[in-house]
């Protein structure tokens, strides 16, 4: 790792100076356990404060967000769905199926690394942690409950990770009916929501899952190597609905080589503040389709002779995390348009992690808005403001779109997508469980 004097340099280049007032943060001051080092170095929060920020202190600080096109060390995957599907074709699969594969990190000149150096070489262990929604609701601060695991695999690798009983890894024989040729699979536990149900949540045992990459001591390393993504399935019948989406990447900060520990100086939080990891930010961006009844024709329309129906839904959750702790509402804007430009603003709040229907067509909770459906606009754009606290702090945001295509005859169609980012760097502390 590199001396603390060169971070503490690059921190005051890009403008530790600025006035914390004129964008709350984080209160990491009132947290025990992590060092003062935290506390000077993690400015990002204020970038968004910033009217006079130079193009090339802006490129610097750009320079310090996460890539999503490039391997990391993190991997953030903002869905998951339990139980199981029957399928014509594979039997009885998992609804949810996780994908990690791991390649030897790049070094910040385009050269490959020489991983063979590494301790562990050719293993690299990882660190998988559930997040599960506040207990009280999405409108009131409580305690999200969470759980974690480990697994292993190596250099050039890949872990099929499930959390669905699979074909036995010695024999191959079938148990519990589903299915998995070779039975090379890991499996792993449940999030713990089911014990903890949020108010009202019909939805079965939805979570986010976060992975790092540790050292065989358990302790977070710089290790830019991980890409992922994660398969899902939802139907009540043979015609399942699949889609898929790409787990999120974060890079370890430019500072730390190679193997090098991420959180030995923060208390073993993920501190996502361009030097221990790089930046995210808290607000998204993208094209929505909006939901509703469907028509074949025209005629059909006016005639409201419908066909099947959109159901389009949205998942948000943040990595500002206490693991098992009381966590905060997090307040979120929206700005929504339709094809001719027509303007809706809407907000909904979430503790941790929610999904929730546009419109509310499913019923089982609030909707974001129940004006946004297709009489507003056939598809359009999505537009947040800055996610925070009640106190004006800025937190981290990061979302994942669903439609459902569903006829009244015939097989349902479904598809997923990762939001974009507003690309203003928020300061984010992830605390694993025991921490602070």
């Amino acid at each position: 790792m590199k001396p603390l004097s060169s971070l503490l340099l690059v921190s005051l280049s890009i403008g530790v100076a600025a006035p914390v007032a004129a964008s709350p943060r984080v209160p990491v001051a009132g947290v025990p356990g992590v060092s003062d080092v935290l506390r000077n170095i993690a400015v990002a929060a204020t970038v968004a404060a910033w009217p006079g920020v130079s193009v090339a202190t802006w490129s610097e600080l750009n320079s310090e967000l996460n890539d999503s096109e490039q391997p990391g060390s993190v991997l953030v995957f903002p869905k998951y769905r339990m139980f199981t599907r029957t399928t014509t074709d594979q039997g009885v699969v998992p609804n949810t199926e996780f994908e990690i594969s791991v390649k030897c990190p790049t070094n910040p000149d385009g050269t490959p690394f020489d991983c063979t150096i590494l301790p562990e070489y050719p293993d690299v262990h990882l660190k998988g942690h559930w997040v599960c929604a506040g207990e009280r609701g999405p409108t009131q601060p409580g305690i999200c409950h969470e759980s974690d695991f480990e697994v292993k695999t190596t250099v050039n690798g890949t872990l099929y990770l499930t959390t669905e009983p699979l074909a036995d890894p010695v024999t191959g024989l079938q148990l519990f009916d589903v299915n998995q040729a070779n039975g090379i699979y890991t499996r792993i536990p449940r999030p713990p929501c089911e014990q903890f149900p949020e108010p009202d949540f019909s939805r079965s045992n939805e979570a986010y899952l976060i992975v790092w990459v540790i050292d065989a001591g358990g302790n977070p390393i710089n290790f830019n190597g991980l890409v992922g993504d994660a398969l899902l399935r939802e139907g009540p019948n043979e015609d399942n609905t699949l889609e898929t989406y790409n787990a999120l990447p974060i890079q370890a900060g430019e500072f730390i080589s190679t193997g090098d520990r991420t959180a030995e100086d923060v208390g073993g939080a993920l501190a996502f503040d361009g030097f221990h990891y790089k930046l995210v930010t808290g607000t998204i961006i993208g094209t929505v389709r909006y939901p509703g009844r469907t028509f074949a024709t025209a005629a059909e329309k006016l005639l409201g002779t419908t066909r099947g129906r959109i159901v389009t839904k949205l998942s948000l959750l943040t990595l500002d995390v206490l693991s098992n702790r009381v966590n905060d509402v997090t307040y979120v804007d929206f700005d929504f348009y339709n094809e001719a430009e027509v303007h809706h603003s809407a907000a909904t709040t979430f503790v941790c992690y929610v999904t929730r229907d546009l419109d509310g067509s499913r019923g089982d909770r609030p909707p974001i808005d129940p004006f946004l459906n297709n009489s507003f606009g056939r598809k359009g754009l999505v537009v947040s403001g800055p996610a925070q606290r009640l106190d004006g702090t800025r937190v981290s945001l990061v979302a994942l779109l669903e439609v459902l295509e569903d006829p009244s005859v015939g097989a349902s169609r479904s598809y997923a997508n990762p939001l974009y980012n507003g690309g203003i760097p928020v300061g984010t502390i992830f605390f694993p469980s025991g921490l602070p």
